[in-house]
């Protein structure tokens, strides 16, 4: 029988860590241990300060969701904060630990998350791609799913923003370990001698995947029949107190359930457990529903085993994830195209045509304030439907959106609601249109939906926090209900239009504007209180109160409210005494005059703007401004580049490096001559040149916009 070990999340059992320099052998008597992790043998060439990842190949990071020994979720700490950069380690490759378990893969994944956990706490993470080693700064490549990017992941475990020498390659450390093979380092020439002499030299001193020995967090017994129902309990304590230790984990499970949904590989089962007559022994009709998630492993498994009420046994690994909780995995392999499953298979009990009686599923029904009352309740009340089929029979407004950047991953946040919905493909708002395609905010935020799902969460082991969702398996799950004019972001309403629109009752609109008074703007707060009126006529306006500003904006957002700049906001609109009042409200975007085509600054406001610089110096915002072309100082080269001399008004500027871009289709680069009016899109640089105010390419550039008659 397979003897459990206690749960140590960032544990390393087996052979210990190798210290530098450490004769294994005993003195003088044999080869050394050489650390070519810490030697200065591998040392990141080129600084990472200043660069985007997504950009420039190379970036400053800080852990997301930590995946396996070979694969890491990060976000940037700089540039784009937002989008998840899903990292793939290269020229490593560590035994699985996730969809299909192999022996020393949970020590490798342990490994891994320890020095990153080290390194978020008191150090440094960089990610580079493996050409901007070379200083080929250029956007980076992806692996061969198309959704992970091939990483070096550099570390310090100690030191906040280290110098770039400092910094440890991780992936070399890994195979130094004895925890990966090395594989496919031609990117990187100048490290494979090193990648192989590790491990090599891993496997002479017989480490981890190399000794020999079992893994002693690997579980070689034989599948157990366990109770869908005595997970969940163990579930439950854990939402109680998430230092406690689950029993099952580690073991291997065989269990029974009907499929409630699949999305993402990831296959939700529900079953009964019918009370019991305490005197008869017999089964009554009373009872608790139980459900788990199952990842079934990157590979495509065959449509009967996930359609929607089929009945099924399964068997798998039970595994605590820091981020995904309990769940069960290792199933990859074990799902029989043929249908016809040994007995270590999953495997089909009843079809879900047959499933009609006890086993049939079930669907929670909620109305919104039943939906919120049981995630703010004890965990018994919240997790009655964990992991099973529900629903929220009231309309949802969406107030908030997060979508990745191939827009095929999304997170709904609804007015009211203590919980979201996760769609993890490209959704369709038309299920009969392949071509309707939903991947933008814009497609979502102000609309209502009828939502159904599968009831989830996720843990976030940082904060010790954990958010409730509704996981949508199918574009029939999400129900748009509106599609009014001001609804989405890309068709708001004017301040004219405010004036005279009938609202729906508490579905929140879009409005563009511009600030003719301000009563308050507080960046503590993140508040801001003013009177928008119509661009084209200020005789109608609205009033906005207490509009909030996102966290990560307030800086930017709060010193641009002023009178003048343009506003879209985003809130729900109420007529009183002919007043429009948006509250509550958001600000998504405002900028200053100057910021938009179609307000454009004078050649003498962006004078006055760049006076108060300093040499050298250049504005945090990018400016539209125009003027009439006196004289090209340097022709348009094969780089779509050109600089000349702006005139307007009495007023000249020297634009260098001015920009045509590639995709540009307002006008043709002959277009660009002498005489001709251009309207420019950049940030003001103050030189010391003959006192003009020098525009140049910098970090942002500076770009013909349009060329105007």
């Amino acid at each position: 029988m397979f003897s459990f070990l206690k749960k140590s999340k960032l544990a390393l059992l087996g052979a210990a860590t190798i210290l530098a320099g450490t004769s294994l052998v005993g003195c003088n008597k044999g080869p050394k241990f050489i650390d070519y992790a810490h030697n200065g043998s591998v040392v990141l060439p080129v600084d990472y300060r200043g660069h985007d990842f997504f950009q420039d190949g190379i970036g400053q990071v800080t852990v997301k969701t930590y995946i396996d020994g070979d694969t890491t979720h990060f976000l940037q700490v700089e540039g784009d904060t937002s989008t998840i950069l899903k990292s793939r380690y290269y020229g490593i490759d560590t035994p699985e630990s996730t969809g299909n378990v192999q022996e020393y893969g949970k020590q490798a994944s342990n490994f891994t998350h320890e020095k990153l956990a080290n390194a978020v706490e008191n150090g440094t993470i960089v990610v580079s791609s493996p050409f901007s080693i070379q200083g080929d700064f250029r956007a980076p490549e992806k692996d061969s799913t198309g959704e992970r990017y091939l990483s070096l992941v550099w570390i310090h475990e100690t030191k906040k923003n280290a110098p770039f020498k400092e910094l440890i390659l991780l992936n070399l450390w890994i195979v130094q370990e004895g925890l990966s093979w090395a594989k496919g380092t031609t990117e990187v020439p100048e490290y494979a001698d090193t990648f192989s002499n590790a491990m090599n030299q891993a496997e002479k001193f017989k480490l981890k995947l190399w000794s020999g020995e079992p893994d002693p967090l690997f579980n070689y017994g034989s599948y157990e029949t366990v109770s869908l129902l005595d997970i969940k309990n163990e579930t439950i304590e854990f939402i109680k107190d998430p230092d406690h230790v689950n029993k099952y984990n580690g073991m291997k499970v065989r269990f029974t359930g009907t499929v409630a949904g699949y999305s993402n590989h990831n296959l939700y089962v529900e079953e009964f457990y019918p009370d019991i007559d305490e005197d008869t022994g017999m089964e009554l009709e009373t009872g608790q529903w139980a459900g788990i998630n199952i990842f079934c492993g990157m590979g495509a498994i065959a449509s009967d085993y996930t359609t929607i009420g089929t009945y099924l046994e399964v068997v798998g690994l039970a595994q605590d994830s820091d981020t995904f909780g309990f769940q069960i995995t290792d199933t990859q392999g074990h799902w029989p195209a043929s249908l016809k499953p040994t007995e270590d298979d999953c495997r089909i009990l009843l079809t879900a045509e047959e499933n009609q009686g006890v086993h049939s599923l079930k669907t929670y029904s909620y109305t919104i304030s039943e939906f919120n009352a049981k995630i703010k309740d004890s965990p018994e009340a919240n997790l009655e439907n964990l992991f099973c089929s529900t629903v929220v029979f009231e309309p949802l407004t969406v107030s908030r959106v997060y979508v990745n950047k191939s827009g095929d991953e999304v997170t709904l946040y609804f007015k009211d609601c203590d919980f979201s919905a996760y769609v993890s493909f490209t959704y369709h708002g038309d299920p009969t249109n392949p071509g309707d395609a939903w991947m933008d905010k814009a497609h979502f935020l102000g609309k209502t939906f009828n939502v159904r799902g599968v009831y989830g969460y996720h843990y976030y082991p940082d904060s010790g926090t954990f958010n409730y969702q509704l996981i949508i398996c199918e574009d029939s799950d999400l129900v748009c209900l509106t599609d009014r004019h001001g609804t989405v972001i890309a068709d708001p309403l004017t301040v004219a239009e405010a004036n005279n629109t009938t609202f729906v009752k508490d579905v929140y609109y879009f409005v563009n504007g511009e600030i003719s008074a301000v009563t308050s703007a507080d960046k503590t707060t993140g508040k801001a209180s003013f009177t928008l009126v119509d661009e084209k006529d200020n005789t109608k306006s609205v009033k906005v109160v207490d509009a909030i500003v996102a966290a990560a904006y307030i800086d930017d957002y709060i010193p641009k409210v002023v009178v003048g700049s343009y506003v879209r906001l985003f809130g729900v609109p109420a007529k009183s005494g002919g007043v429009v009042t948006f509250t509550p409200a958001e600000i998504i975007e405002i900028k200053v005059h100057g910021q938009r085509a179609e307000d454009p600054l004078t050649l003498e406001e962006a004078n006055e703007i760049a006076s108060k610089l300093d040499n050298n110096q250049e504005t945090e915002l990018l400016y539209y401004f125009a003027g009439v072309i006196k004289e090209i100082t340097s022709p348009l080269d094969d780089s779509r580049r050109i600089s000349f001399v702006l005139e307007d008004n009495g007023y000249e500027y020297l634009v260098t490096d001015a920009r045509i871009k590639s995709s540009e289709d307002k006008f043709s680069p002959e277009d660009i001559i002498v005489g001709a009016t251009v309207l420019i899109n950049a940030k003001l640089l103050k030189t010391t040149i003959d006192g003009n105010v020098v525009l140049t390419t910098y970090r942002n550039g500076c770009t013909i916009y349009d060329v105007l008659d």
